[in-house]
């Protein structure tokens, strides 16, 4: 497991910090991680796993690999923007 050394608490939030912990019967390092714990979700909002968990309560079913295949599809994309073909010259 990792660490980190936080340097430069200012002397009042560290006292507060004492006295949430004291409170709570915890230690200022327990206190400290649950404040990074619920503070690191919220950085990483709106990312893929938040995705996965929407999709998940809609029920929409996992994207597999037969799923992708039109993405590589030139005609597949196409269709999808609605761009059709360059005309093509009639031979006189």
């Amino acid at each position: 497991m990792g660490s980190i050394l936080i340097r430069n608490i200012p002397d009042a939030l560290h006292d507060q910090l004492r006295a949430v912990a004291k409170q709570q019967g915890t230690s200022v390092e327990a206190l400290a991680r649950q404040a990074l714990e619920r503070a690191v979700p919220a950085v990483g909002a709106g990312t893929l796993g938040d995705a996965e968990v929407l999709r998940k309560s809609l029920g929409i079913p996992d994207v597999t690999a037969e799923h992708m295949v039109g993405f590589d599809d030139p005609a597949w994309g196409k269709a999808i923007f609605g761009i059709d073909e360059p005309p093509t010259e009639v031979a006189a």
